[in-house]
């Protein structure tokens, strides 16, 4: 069975800046809701930092971002279009962080500080790591 194709659409690559500094806006957020030891907006902050950076990428390397309803589409196209030797791994965070979406945005559990510092490290990971390959902290 052929995978269906993930919907996309050209972006001028100078627009990466719109999704980057969304990124850098909710990691700064995520970072300070942690301080105040917010979980729940720690959490939400985190997940929309990856977001966020996937689109940015994405944008920066090939002028594309997903129009796809699921948020993994991205992490399927940063596969095919990134060239790095720690793609995979990076992509894993992300879509571990990805996972945890639905609960923390829908569910009636409340987030943990364990929870929240778990998730903090994998957005960590991935947002520096996008950081990196787009060479810029704006």
């Amino acid at each position: 069975m052929v995978p269906a194709k993930i919907p996309t659409a050209s972006v001028s690559r100078e627009k990466y800046v719109y999704y980057w500094r969304n990124a850098q806006e909710c990691f700064r957020g995520m970072q300070e809701a942690a301080l105040a030891e917010r979980w729940h907006l720690t959490a939400l902050d985190g997940i929309h930092c990856v977001i966020a950076a996937a689109d940015a990428l994405l944008v920066f390397t090939v002028g594309l971002r997903s129009r796809s309803r699921d948020h993994r589409d991205v992490f399927a196209l940063l596969t095919q279009h990134i060239s790095d030797p720690r793609r995979d791994q990076m992509i894993k965070h992300g879509l571990n962080v990805l996972r945890q979406k639905t609960e923390v945005e829908y569910g009636a559990k409340q987030v943990s500080r364990q929870q929240a510092y778990g998730l903090m490290k994998q957005v960590e990971r991935f947002y520096y790591w996008v950081q990196d390959k787009i060479g810029r902290s704006l």
